[in-house]
This record gives structure tokens, C-alpha cells and sequence, in this order.
């Protein structure tokens, strides 16, 4: 017996593809350089430790929360030209933002760059996703990956407005319009959001929106809202909980660089599995080995346990595509959507997760906090098993 493989991804495509990830790449630079530069902007404009917080909030709510919205929004309208123009937006408001001697100003610059990630996490998932026949996972992967990149390089970049001052993040608008025009150039602003066959989408058309899809929609945002709670705890808490482990903030830094390395890999290894042996199988998976990882993390020591904080970095990023595929299986008629609620609001809701561990940390002490979100990765993994398959996989040939 032999699998029927799956048709490539046409030349000109792949262009488009790698054209709409350098984007995505620029986005989450944009995204990932102002978090390291919260103290100078706190030191130049007098602000209050609520006052830097809350900008820190409000940039990220932004670009998560209502990312359901506007995919909803998206998917009514046919218009990818979008993409292009949101990666202009986000460099504009973010490369100006060193010149703002006003605390109310620059919120709203970072509020409003931060709308352009929202557009741009769930338009250009879909485009990535469309432009790829049926390897969907492999597709959505790439796109992934090269932007995971984006947050290692932006930690290394912010070195030269914190050496050099906040006014020289002006010039970081240079790439980020070079990689615009890049995508023009590429023709992304021409593709058609769904590049599905015309049976394929009367299929979707005629699929009606039931209760139960909507019941099983809510439990892949809980997962993934688990997942990404866990995500985000790791670098926040993570040299706290290294430190009862005897592993200096020195070390803890130097731990976090590799783990933010090796998880944008993956993205590719999940999006590939997802095409081989079907997206709930890895998300199954992926959910067991984080599971497993996180375990050895909180509760053992040495090396065991700082090789299991990289692990458990790979396979959550390993489970975002078919997270992602399984979500849209559910909502053939909004494709967008289905994206934004897990890449946007289940990270919004994770965020919250991850002020309630803080909560319990100053209370019980950190290592209690990891006790407890073990307990959640465990609850929705196991919720897990009960979500439906995605699409069948390729028959098999005798």
C-alpha cells in the first residue's frame, strides 16, 4: 500500500507565501521590540509602573482580542490588499513612537499599530492556508515559523535604541516598508482569499452552523487559551521558577534565547505532521508531549529540567497548526474568523490566565503558580480526545 501524495505547492504560490511570512516576520518585529524598551519610555516620559503596564496591556489586547472581529469582517469582504497595508500601519505608528513626549499619545500610537497585528495574524494565516492546495499544516507552518523568528531578533535589535536612544527606532521603518513593497512586488495584494475549488466552496456554503460546531469552536479556544496561558508564563515566571532550581537569571536568559530559537521549528514539524497523519492525531500528540514536558520542568532539576523548558517550547508551537485547522474545519464559512479566535482571543484569554498565576505566586509562592496551570495543560489536554477530526487525509492506493 502508498499514500496518494499530496500536490505541491505551485512555484508562483510559494513566492506569495514567503512573500506574506516576511511580513509576518516585520509584524511581530514590530511587536516583540516594544516590550524591552517599556523602561525608556517609562524613564523619558516620568511614568508610573501602573502607567508602563498598562501600556504593555493595551498594546498586546490590541492585537489579540479582536482579532475574531475583524476576521469575521475579512471574510465578508474579498480584500487581501489589506495584508500589505497593515505591515505599512504597524511601521508607521511603532517607528514613530521613540518621538511621543506624551503618555496619552503614545498609547494611542501603540493602540493603533497594534490593530494592524490583529488584522494581519488571521488575513494572512488564511491566505497562507489558501494558497497551498492540500498541504495546509506545511503552508501555515511556514508562515509560522518565519515569524517566530521575528521575537529572538527584536530582543537583539532593541539593543540600539537602548544604547543609542528611543528616536533612532525611526530608522527600523526601513525594512519594514522594503518588506511591504516586497509583498506588493510578489502580487499578495491580487490573491483570492479562497482559493478552494468551486464544489469545495458550495460544500462550505451549505454547511450550516450548528450548536455542537460552535460547542466544539469553544473547546479548541480553552486548548489553545491553556497553551498559550503556558506560553507566555514561561519566559514571565520562568527565572523565578529557575531560581528555586539554583539556575541564575544569567543562565535562565541565556535558556530562554534557546528555547525561543528551537520553538520557531516547531511550527514546521507540526504543520508537516498535520498534512501526514491528520491534525487531530497531532494535536493529540503535541497536547501528551507538552504534558509530559512541563511535568519534568516544575518538578524536576539540572539538566533534566531546563532541556524539558525547550521541549515544552517546541511542542506548543508544534500544536498551533493544527489547532489552527481544526478550528477552521468547524467554520468552513469563515475561515478568518476561525483563525483570529485562536491566535487572537485564545491569547487574550491565555493573558489572563498568566495574571492569575502571578496572583497565586505572590500568595502561594511560584512553584504552587505551576502546580496549578500543570493542573489546567492537563484538564484540556485531555479535553483534547473529545474534539472531532479535521478533514480525512489523502486515501490510501493498493
Amino acid at each position: 500500500m502508498r499514500i496518494d501524495m499530496q500536490k505541491p505547492i505551485r512555484e508562483d504560490n510559494i513566492v506569495k507565501l514567503l512573500a506574506i511570512s516576511a511580513g509576518h516576520f516585520m509584524n511581530d518585529f514590530y511587536v516583540g521590540i516594544i516590550p524591552p524598551l517599556l523602561f525608556l519610555f517609562k524613564e523619558n516620559l516620568s511614568l508610573s509602573l501602573t502607567q508602563q503596564g498598562f501600556i504593555a496591556f493595551m498594546f498586546t489586547a490590541s492585537g489579540t482580542w479582536i482579532q475574531p472581529i475583524i476576521g469575521y469582517m475579512v471574510d465578508r469582504r474579498d480584500r487581501t490588499w489589506l495584508l500589505t497595508v497593515s505591515l505599512v500601519w504597524i511601521s508607521v505608528w511603532v517607528c514613530i513612537s521613540g518621538f511621543i513626549t506624551n503618555y496619552y499619545l503614545l498609547l494611542l500610537a501603540l493602540l493603533l499599530g497594534g490593530v494592524s497585528s490583529a488584522l494581519y495574524h488571521p488575513l494572512g494565516s488564511a491566505i497562507a492556508i489558501g494558497l497551498a492546495n492540500r498541504r495546509a499544516g506545511t503552508s501555515l507552518s511556514v508562515f509560522m515559523t518565519v515569524g517566530g523568528f521575528a521575537i529572538a531578533v527584536s530582543a537583539v535589535a532593541a539593543l540600539i535604541p537602548i544604547r543609542y536612544g528611543l528616536d533612532k527606532l525611526v530608522y527600523f521603518i526601513i525594512p519594514g516598508l522594503a518588506v511591504s513593497l516586497l509583498m506588493y512586488l510578489a502580487k499578495t495584494h491580487e490573491i483570492k482569499l479562497n482559493q478552494e475549488s468551486a464544489a469545495a466552496v458550495d460544500r462550505a456554503v451549505k454547511t450550516p452552523l450548528t450548536s455542537s460546531a460552535l460547542l466544539w469552536v469553544a473547546i479548541l479556544v480553552v486548548i489553545s487559551a491553556a497553551r498559550n496561558w503556558l506560553r507566555i508564563s514561561l519566559p514571565t515566571y520562568g527565572a523565578q521558577l529557575f531560581l528555586t532550581k539554583s539556575v541564575s537569571p544569567e543562565s535562565f536568559s541565556l535558556l530562554l534565547s534557546i528555547q525561543y530559537f528551537a520553538a520557531s521549528f516547531g511550527n514546521i514539524g507540526g504543520g508537516y505532521l498535520s498534512d501526514i497523519i491528520g491534525t487531530k492525531r497531532v494535536l493529540i500528540l503535541t497536547m501528551v508531549l507538552i504534558i509530559a514536558c512541563l511535568g519534568a520542568t516544575v518538578y524536576s532539576t539540572g539538566v533534566m529540567a531546563m532541556a524539558s523548558f525547550v521541549l515544552t517550547g517546541i511542542f506548543i508551537s508544534a500544536s498551533n497548526s493544527a489547532n489552527i485547522l481544526l478550528t477552521r474545519d468547524l467554520l468552513p464559512n469563515n475561515a478568518t474568523l476561525a483563525t483570529g479566535l485562536i491566535m487572537g482571543l485564545a491569547t487574550g484569554i491565555g493573558s489572563l490566565g498568566v495574571l492569575l498565576q502571578g496572583y497565586l505566586g505572590d500568595i502561594y509562592g511560584i512553584p504552587f503558580s505551576f502546580v496549578c496551570l500543570f493542573i489546567t495543560v492537563v484538564v484540556s489536554g485531555l479535553l483534547t480526545i473529545t474534539v472531532p477530526a479535521g478533514k480525512k487525509q489523502p486515501a490510501r492506493d493498493d
